[in-house]
């Protein structure tokens, strides 16, 4: 798993050719279904094998990933049962992500989405990410005000340690993100005033 892990991070940060970061993916998501055949019940395994299968697929095309969906979410899911907090909550992030941006009619589920964006946050209430995913979230359900929330409360977290890679990002994203939000909130209430007048 810790190779698959690699193959991961390295295509995702630290590679820019498309071909070269398939093939790093690929080599992951083949790791990763290795490990999972010798530790099933193996957190990590089975969450970096989802991790490298979504990578892969959306980099050769949105339809090889739908293909897997379901292979992906039993990898997420059984990772979750396994250890809940694993990466700072982990897998209930990514299940938030994947039932976020999957629309309703390939089985996405915005509902389904918050519940596991709070459960991450109730997993790891210091992770910038899971703060800036559920208001990702709520800004697409049109809730400016919540969603705003949701950020300025990523933002109050202490600051992540250097290991903590995604959730520096996040942390970094966030102070740009918070007043988009906050520009975005206050052109509505005008053009609210702006209609009772």
């Amino acid at each position: 798993w810790r190779f698959a892990m690699a193959a991961y991070f390295v295509g995702k940060r630290l590679t820019d050719d498309e071909q070269a970061r398939q093939q790093l993916w690929a080599l992951g998501r083949d790791a990763g279904k290795h490990a999972v055949e010798l530790a099933p019940d193996c957190a990590p395994c089975h969450m970096f094998t989802a991790i490298n299968m979504v990578l892969y697929g959306e980099s050769v095309g949105v339809v090889k990933m739908l293909t897997t969906l379901g292979e992906i979410r039993s990898l997420l899911e059984r990772s979750y049962a396994l250890d809940p907090g694993f990466a700072y909550a982990g897998a209930p992030r990514l299940l938030g992500l994947i039932d976020h941006k999957l629309p309703r009619l390939l089985g996405g589920d915005p509902d389904r989405a918050r519940r596991y964006f709070e459960e991450a946050i109730a997993l790891d209430p210091d992770g910038p990410l899971n703060y800036q995913l559920y208001a990702r979230l709520l800004e697409d359900q049109n809730r400016i005000e919540d969603a705003l929330h949701m950020a300025r409360r990523g933002l109050a977290v202490p600051m992540p340690s250097a290991d903590r890679v995604e959730d520096l990002s996040a942390y970094a994203q966030l102070h740009q993100y918070v007043p988009a939000l906050e520009t975005k909130l206050a052109e509505r209430k005008s053009k609210k005033l702006g209609v009772r007048r």
